[in-house]
């Protein structure tokens, strides 16, 4: 028997978080007017951190009732996201699911609070600092930033060069490291994002260089067009992470 929410809890969690979805790398609005109605539509979810019923995600055998259908056990949603998070369990933990839900309720309020430019007026966490500061120790290694900047992949290229780089694409998508100021948030994303595109097209598109000495080569003028685009939106997007955390500085 599933322990599911009361209509009154899931009213409550979509109104703690604005009815914006919980997850810092969506927060897509989840409620908004039908087309051609007079009525709305929702594409959010009240979703259980620690599953309603045994075989779920995350169920926890020593919870009550009580506290598996209580608010504190509830993450509102949009519905991609919270399939997503049933997905695997071992990533989205009990730990991540609670961190996301805090920071959406906080937004929440500082937009209540503060108004519309909260974003430029909240300080940074500690945490946002380590983690920036992070990503500029590894960007500016020579040789990383080399690879980045100077490297034309028409040319051989050594894989374990990138490896600091990928290292730390790894680094960024750990619970450890969400960024809690918004803007800050949303400008690392970007750089994630194109690390990842640059990343599946080294491990796809990058095979052993028929001239040996453990090199790499990308075969295709199209593909090495592709990287050297790819390192260009990298470091444009590390430019943009390093001038918004000097204007919190």
């Amino acid at each position: 028997m599933r322990d599911d929410f009361s209509p009154k809890t899931k009213e409550e969690l979509a109104k703690r978080v604005a009815y914006r979805c919980s997850n810092p790398q969506c927060r897509k609005p989840t409620v908004g007017a039908k087309e051609n109605d007079n009525g709305s539509v929702s594409i959010g979810e009240a979703a259980h951190i620690c599953a309603a019923s045994p075989g779920g995600r995350r169920y926890d055998v020593n919870m009550s009732t009580e506290e598996r259908t209580s608010i504190d056990n509830g993450i509102w949603l949009c519905r991609n996201c919270a399939a997503m998070i049933d997905r695997d369990e071992k990533y989205y933990s009990v730990k991540m699911l609670q961190t996301w839900k805090q920071l959406a309720e906080i937004e929440a309020n500082q937009n209540i609070a503060i108004g519309r430019n909260y974003i430029e007026q909240i300080p940074l966490s500690n945490n946002d600092k380590i983690v920036v500061e992070k990503i500029i120790h590894t960007i500016e290694n020579s040789n990383t930033s080399y690879m980045l900047k100077e490297h034309n992949y028409q040319d051989d290229f050594q894989r374990n060069l990138l490896k600091p780089i990928f290292n730390l694409k790894d680094y960024l998508n750990k619970p450890s490291s969400t960024i809690s100021n918004q803007k800050l948030r949303s400008t690392v994303q970007k750089f994630i994002d194109s690390l990842d595109e640059f990343r599946h097209l080294i491990s796809v598109k990058g095979g052993l260089s028929r001239h040996g000495n453990d090199s790499y080569e990308i075969d295709m003028e199209e593909n090495q067009y592709i990287a050297n685009n790819l390192c260009n939106d990298i470091w444009k997007n590390y430019e943009s992470i390093v001038m918004v955390y000097r204007s919190f500085n």
